[in-house]
């Protein structure tokens, strides 16, 4: 492959990357990807709050203290009723 074939290759390359970044983040604006992820981002930092006050409330300092089978609480679940 001559210098001017690779160059051409590299340059085609680029091109197509360059169109794919733009194509992908249209498809995401469109179909509100991006925001879905912020939405379920801040879903989960509201649920590991109330996990952490429901925890406090309760007294336990450590979310591996709420039950050591089954990760529920006691009187919730299957385990140990």
């Amino acid at each position: 492959m001559t210098h001017d074939q690779m160059m051409n290759t590299f340059l085609i390359l680029m091109v197509c990357l360059f169109i794919f970044a733009v194509i992908r983040e249209i498809v995401c604006w469109y179909f509100k990807i991006n925001k879905r992820v912020l939405l379920q981002e801040k879903s989960i930092k509201n649920q590991e709050r109330i996990i952490e006050l429901i925890m406090y409330q309760q007294g336990l300092d450590k979310f591996d203290r709420v039950c050591a089978s089954g990760g529920q609480p006691d009187g919730i679940g299957g385990g140990g009723e």
